[in-house]
């Protein structure tokens, strides 16, 4: 499935807090203190030494392959985080956030921006 690159989540390590009673109005709930980051903003911060290749076929172009044609790959980078906004936590029971896997394709073409 694919996402939009302006997707926000957390990473997997964020923990939601209580915050103290001011004595006014509603008690507050658990949160997150640091704000959700895009899911391109996590990927490049784990940047181009977490990525792997990854072979899954040979092509139809010719190539260096053992068959002749040239072998399709990529990188991917694997993150585990905590996807944010309003949908999610309204699904969600309990105060954390779910931990899902994210694989993501780091782009050859360049090292610093990702495309969606």
């Amino acid at each position: 499935m694919g996402i939009s690159t302006t997707t926000t989540a957390l990473p997997e390590d964020a923990r939601a807090c209580t915050l103290a009673c001011t004595g006014r109005g509603r008690r507050p709930g658990p949160a997150y203190p640091e704000p959700a980051k895009t899911v391109k903003s996590l990927v490049t911060a784990a940047g181009k030494q977490a990525a792997r290749p990854v072979q899954w076929r040979e092509g139809s172009r010719p190539g260096s392959g053992p068959s002749g044609l040239k072998r399709m790959y990529s990188r991917f980078v694997a993150l585990r985080i905590r996807p944010a906004g309003h949908e999610i936590r309204k699904a969600t029971a309990g105060a954390a956030l779910p931990v899902h896997r994210l694989l993501a394709e780091w782009p050859a073409i360049s090292d610093e921006r990702l495309t969606h």
